[in-house]
């Protein structure tokens, strides 16, 4: 394909496509040398379409910050969705997870004024190699089930962002 990537959606089966002439050219990745320029990203909004977004938060300062990005690039924030630790725990082992801030999750999202879908983290990091097979147990199946949660109640969304 000329100009663009096609790659697959990340809820759906179709396939959407970016055209490259709407990303600004220090926000391309360089897929042939796998390198990505961070110079200009404080730059500011851009021409490229505005998705929905779902925010992971941890209670920590950068997903927090992530979402104050998102916003300023012109995307919408819709919802905010956290992992907790599982009851009675106040911090997750977790290969994957920030949990050590769950307690400020509540006010953050009451303050933003948006939904909260939460899960907690019953899994363990099974799978430790590069390529990830999905497989029952495993905390990343925790952000699988978090995701479609948040999907089944706001079907529109289109994008998530994290502070990782």
């Amino acid at each position: 394909m000329r100009g663009g990537l096609r790659k697959a959606h990340p809820f759906q089966d179709e396939v959407v496509e970016v055209k490259w002439h709407m990303v600004p050219k220090e926000q391309r990745i360089d897929l042939q040398r796998g390198g990505l320029s961070l110079t200009k990203l404080s730059q500011g909004p851009t021409e490229a379409v505005a998705m929905r977004v779902v925010a992971l938060l941890s209670g920590g300062k950068d997903s927090c910050y992530s979402v104050l990005q998102c916003q300023r690039y012109g995307h919408e924030v819709v919802a905010v969705a956290h992992i907790a630790p599982r009851p009675g725990v106040s911090e997750a082992d977790s290969f994957m997870y920030q949990t050590v801030g769950s307690e400020a999750v509540d006010a953050v999202a009451e303050a933003l004024e948006l939904p909260l879908f939460r899960v907690h983290t019953f899994g363990n990091a099974l799978q430790r190699d590069l390529a990830y097979v999905p497989q029952e147990g495993d905390e990343v199946e925790d952000l699988v089930a978090l995701l479609r949660l948040v999907k089944d109640a706001i079907p529109r969304v289109e994008a998530v962002c994290s502070g990782a």
